[in-house]
């Protein structure tokens, strides 16, 4: 907060005061105190990073810091202690070598990549916005300055050098911002934005002027150099103490991006397409002209690829999203231990099919399938066995089954088919052969047993077919279990082991 409010008194002297003289002084040892701090802040911590990238990325921007001082102590003691002003110079060393170390700290900072696909998007929303920043760069700055820059060859390329690099730092901070981070991390990476932000202003002021003839030392844009090597050394310091935990990136829930997110990288492109018009109208210099309209085809360029980007995102998510509605709606409709359909869609067949047989006036058959003594059979062998158990007898009764037929997991031990157009006879001999099957199957501990209960529709809704299956059922497991027992008919018919008897229906239920 009180370096916040000493650079703020510095803008505004800067303002208010007319000696230049003193105003020169003072900017250039600010700046060179700026670039003192930051690189003693830059190497103070308390703990060693863990992580590589955290390690390097420090060290890149601890660099930068220093080489942006050593070119800053050049320049102080050409322009105060020699009073001339030369380029380029040894201070141009500097500043290059902090632009380059700078794009290599930002471009190595920790954090997880995102997808392929969210990448290419990012890396496309940053040539977008970039193509029209660097039309109005080259129309304003960089093609003026190269159009019509004098002196030696190395003069003329360190100033196109100056507004390249600033657009290569701008557009590395977005492309990294496609990486997801921790807290600790993200913090990091803000302060790097912040500096970046403030160095390219100072550098387009000192590139305008400079352009113009109108660059003096001692400005308020002076300020941001004093930011940048103050926010750069925090940056550096935080990342040298940078903790495992604090760059894991929370798990959070996919967001739909906000349409200010959408249309941003859209943003310059009316600009852009106005900027065209005038150079178009107005006939300016071939050099700029040619400059805005390779600018502004490369942005019609991306522009298409980022909509084809965009199109096959859209397809992919909708396949993925029906890949997930048919997921869920599997879980929904089946039982996932045993692949059978679930209570819920046993109980909506079977309505179903109660409408179905009494308006084409066919038969109907439920049947009510329980594992004999299963509760002793899973505290004998422990319930992954009794899993295992239910596994094999779901099989069964679903081999023994007709395409049009249904087989359902009931719940717990017991099972349910619903057997369309089927009569007592027909689905006794089914609730046989699944008994049958069950018996000669070999199980992995001890023999494994059903008793099935048989109920026909008579006129009844699906509480009382139920009803009448589950006391089928009940009076197979007081016989003895291991039997079939259909109800429906009158007599009362028991099925066991494939023979048939009929005894009266009061008498089964009082046996």
């Amino acid at each position: 907060m009180p370096v916040a409010v000493l650079f703020v008194a510095y803008v505004l002297w800067t303002l208010l005061s007319r000696d230049y003289a003193t105003r020169k002084v003072v900017s250039d040892l600010a700046q060179a105190a700026a670039s003192i701090l930051g690189l003693v802040w830059s190497l103070w911590s308390r703990r060693r990073a863990t992580s590589n990238h955290a390690r390097w990325s420090a060290g890149f921007i601890t660099l930068a810091v220093a080489a942006w001082g050593a070119g800053q102590a050049y320049w102080c003691y050409t322009e105060l202690l020699l009073h001339r002003r030369s380029f380029p110079s040894w201070a141009d060393a500097g500043y290059i070598t902090a632009s380059l170390s700078m794009v290599a700290g930002i471009l190595l900072l920790p954090g997880h990549r995102a997808s392929t696909s969210l990448r290419i998007r990012a890396l496309l929303d940053s040539l977008l916005v970039m193509s029209g920043v660097i039309a109005f760069g080259w129309f304003f700055v960089l093609g003026p300055t190269i159009l019509s820059a004098k002196g030696t060859p190395l003069a003329k390329g360190l100033g196109a050098a100056y507004p390249l690099l600033d657009l290569m730092v701008v557009f590395c901070a977005m492309v990294v911002a496609s990486r997801s981070s921790g807290p600790g991390a993200a913090r990091i990476r803000n302060l790097l934005y912040a500096a970046a932000l403030a160095y390219v202003a100072s550098d387009g002021a000192f590139a305008v002027g400079n352009l113009q003839a109108t660059y003096q030392s001692g400005g308020p844009l002076d300020v941001g150099w004093m930011v940048a090597t103050l926010l750069m050394g925090r940056a550096a310091a935080a990342l040298r103490s940078l903790k495992p935990s604090e760059d894991s990136a929370p798990v959070v829930p996919v967001r739909v991006p906000g349409p200010e997110r959408i249309l941003l990288p859209y943003a310059l492109v009316p600009a852009v397409g106005a900027l065209v018009a005038y150079a178009w109208r107005a006939q300016v210099a071939s050099g700029l002209a040619n400059g805005v309209y390779v600018s502004a085809g490369l942005l019609v360029v991306l522009l298409l690829a980022r909509q084809l980007l965009s199109l096959a995102d859209t397809s992919r998510l909708y396949r993925e999203l029906r890949k997930a509605y048919e997921d869920l709606e599997a879980l929904a409709t089946y039982d996932g231990m045993t692949g059978l359909a679930n209570h819920r869609t046993f109980q909506e067949r079977l309505r179903e099919e109660i409408v179905r047989s009494r308006a084409e006036n066919t038969p109907l058959a439920l049947l009510l399938v329980d594992v004999d003594h299963f509760k002793a059979y899973n505290d004998r062998f422990g319930h992954p066995a009794g899993d295992q158990a239910l596994k094999i007898v779901a099989r069964l009764l679903g081999d023994s089954l007709r395409a049009s037929d249904l087989a359902a997991r009931y719940g717990g031990e017991e099972f349910a088919a619903i057997l369309p157009a089927t009569g007592a006879t027909g689905a006794g001999t089914v609730a046989e052969r699944v008994r049958a099957a069950c018996e000669a199957m070999v199980f992995p501990n001890r023999a494994v047993t059903l008793s099935i209960g048989v109920a026909l529709l008579e006129g009844s809704d699906a509480g009382e077919v139920i009803e009448a299956a589950d006391q089928a059922l009940y009076a197979a497991k007081r016989g003895g279990r291991n039997r079939v027992v259909v109800t429906g008919v009158t007599p009362v018919l028991f099925v066991v082991g494939g023979e048939d008897e009929t005894t009266d229906q009061d008498q089964n239920r009082a046996a």
